[in-house]
C-alpha cells in the first residue's frame, strides 16, 4: 500500500495557539464529565435497562443505520449490511441522510476527503471495494442519486445502494443513468423532506456523522466500530447461526514477526488533552520497539485549543467510545480522569524540548497521560506535574524554571502544520516514511496503528523478497 494514494491538498489553518485554560470548578465538571461517560459500569446498567425495556414491550431489536452517498465510510459499511442483516435477528433501518457543516463537523470537506483516500487504505484489508478517486462528489449528482438512494433503502436493496454509491464517489454519471432507468425515483421536494428527517433523527438519538449504526442508546461507527456492536447482539444471543465469528473483527496490531534495521521512521502526532491518544500512546511506542522502526514523536496542541470547536455532544461520544476500545486493548482506562486542558497542556509541553535534549521526552508526555487519564491527577496543580516530572526521571527544581519559557511554541507549531500537509487534523495521527523520506502511509487515529504495522509488515517483507 503506497502512500501516494493520499491526496497532495493543503488543509485549512484551523486556528493557533489558544490560551483556553477553564477555572478550577468548570475544570472540575468537565472531569467528572468525562469520568461518567467512560464509566463501564455505567455502559452495563444502560445495556441492561435497555434490554428490559425492549423484552417489556416485545419489540424487535431495531438497529439504525445512518448512510450519507458521499462518504467514503459509507461506502465501506454499506457493503456487509445484506451479511449483517443475514447473519443478526434484528429490523435494520437504512436511513439516507447528509453531511452538514456544524461544530460537530467544523470542516466537513475536510472530513469527506479523509473518508476517500482512508476507504483506500482500508478496503483490501476487510475484503472490499473502493473506486480509485479523489475528487468530491458533484452535488447536482448527489441531489439525483439521494431520490434514488430513498426507495432503495426503504426496500433494503443493500447491493443496489452500494453501486450507487459507488457511482456518486466516483462520479459515473453512466452508472447514475443505470439507476434512473432502474428505480422510481422519489420527487426532490419530498426527497429532501425525507432525508432532513433522517438527519433530524440522528441528531435526535444524539450523533452528526455518516456510516452510525445506532442501538438501544449507542453508537458505533462503520467497519471501525461493527464488532463492538456485533459483540453485544451475540451476547444477547440473537445471532442466527450461533456463531461468535464476527463479520468485521478489528484487525491485530502486528509486532512481527519480521524487524526492520532503521530504514523506516514513523512519525506519531499525539495530543496530551486525546483520550484516543491516551490509549494508544504506549502501544505506539511498544510497535516501534518490537519492530525496529524509528520512532519520531511530534506532539501538537489539544484541537479545542487550535481553534477547532468542541461539543458536549462529541465529548460524549468520544469518552464513551475510547472506553469501548480501551477495553478491547485490555486497557484499565477511565475511571479516574482530570482534564488537563490548557495550562498543564502548555506547561508539559514547555518542559518537552529540555526533556527531549535529556532522552525524557517519551517518558515525560507518557507520565502526564498517565496521570491526567489513568490515575486523575491534577496536573494543573504543582504537586500534579511535581508527579509527572518526577515520574520522568527530571528534576523538578530544574523543570520549575523552564515552564514559562517559549522554545516550545515553534516546535509544536510546525508538528501541526506537517500533520496538516499530510492530510490529517486530528490526533492520534500517523505518518510511516522510507529510508528516503517517501511517505508509505499518513493516517488519522488510534484505530490505525493496526493498519500501520500492517503496512510495516509488508514492506519488510517484499524487501526481504528482493533481496533473495
Amino acid at each position: 500500500m503506497a502512500g501516494s494514494d493520499h491526496p497532495d491538498a493543503s488543509f485549512e489553518n484551523q486556528g493557533g495557539v489558544s490560551d483556553s485554560n477553564p477555572n478550577p470548578i468548570k475544570r472540575w465538571v468537565s472531569s467528572l464529565f468525562m469520568r461518567r461517560q467512560s464509566s463501564l459500569d455505567r455502559r452495563r446498567k444502560s445495556r441492561k435497562s435497555a434490554e428490559k425495556a425492549r423484552q417489556k414491550k416485545n419489540e424487535p431489536h431495531q438497529i439504525h443505520y445512518f448512510h450519507e452517498l458521499d462518504d467514503g465510510y459509507s461506502l465501506l459499511a454499506v457493503q456487509l449490511l445484506e451479511q449483517f442483516r443475514t447473519k443478526y435477528d434484528v429490523d435494520l433501518h437504512c436511513h439516507i441522510a447528509t453531511r452538514e457543516a456544524s461544530d460537530n463537523i467544523p470542516e466537513p470537506d475536510l472530513l469527506n476527503r479523509l473518508s476517500r483516500t482512508d476507504g483506500q487504505l482500508l478496503a483490501p484489508h476487510f475484503n472490499l471495494l473502493f473506486p480509485d478517486t479523489k475528487e468530491p462528489a458533484d452535488p447536482n449528482f448527489l441531489k439525483e442519486a439521494n431520490a434514488i438512494a430513498l426507495e432503495l433503502a426503504a426496500n433494503n436493496e443493500f447491493s443496489e445502494l452500494t453501486g450507487l454509491t459507488t457511482a456518486v464517489i466516483s462520479n459515473n454519471y453512466a452508472a447514475l443513468g443505470a439507476f434512473q432507468h432502474q428505480t422510481l425515483r422519489i420527487a426532490p421536494d419530498e426527497s429532501e423532506k425525507k432525508i432532513k428527517r433522517s438527519n433530524e433523527l440522528r441528531t435526535q438519538l444524539g450523533h452528526y456523522s455518516g456510516a452510525m449504526f445506532y442501538y438501544a442508546g449507542e453508537w458505533y461507527w462503520g467497519i471501525d466500530r461493527l464488532y463492538h456492536l456485533e459483540k453485544r447482539l451475540i451476547e444477547l444471543g440473537v445471532n442466527k447461526d450461533k456463531s461468535d465469528d464476527l463479520i468485521c473483527p478489528r484487525p491485530e496490531i502486528a509486532m512481527g514477526p519480521l524487524k526492520d534495521s532503521g530504514n523506516l521512521k514513523l512519525r506519531f502526532f499525539p495530543s496530551l488533552r486525546s483520550p484516543y491518544t491516551s490509549i494508544i500512546f504506549d502501544k505506539t511506542l511498544e510497535l516501534a520497539d518490537k519492530t525496529g522502526v524509528q520512532l519520531e514523536i511530534s506532539p501538537v496542541l489539544p484541537m479545542v485549543m487550535r481553534g477547532v470547536p468542541a461539543t458536549i455532544q462529541k465529548g460524549s461520544y468520544i469518552m464513551s467510545d475510547t472506553a469501548r476500545e480501551a477495553k478491547e486493548l485490555k486497557i484499565d482506562w477511565g475511571k479516574s480522569v482530570y482534564d488537563p486542558i490548557g495550562e498543564p497542556v502548555v506547561n508539559c509541553y514547555a518542559l518537552y524540548p529540555w526533556a527531549k535534549r535529556s532522552g525524557k521526552g517519551e517518558a515525560l508526555l507518557r507520565e502526564f497521560l498517565q496521570c491526567a487519564f489513568f490515575e486523575g491527577i491534577n496536573t494543573n496543580s504543582s504537586s500534579g506535574m511535581k508527579i509527572v516530572v518526577e515520574r520522568a526521571g527530571l528534576d523538578w527544581v530544574q523543570a520549575k524554571s523552564r515552564l514559562y519559557l517559549g522554545e516550545w511554541e515553534p516546535l509544536i507549531e510546525k508538528n501541526r502544520q506537517d500533520m496538516l500537509d499530510l492530510g490529517c487534523w486530528g490526533v492520534p495521527s500517523y505518518e510511516l516514511s522510507d529510508s528516503e523520506g517517501n511517505t508509505l502511509v499518513a493516517t488519522w487515529g488510534q484505530d490505525r496503528l493496526w493498519l500501520i504495522s500492517h503496512v510495516i509488515q509488508n514492506y519488510l517483507k517484499q524487501s526481504q523478497t528482493s533481496n533473495e
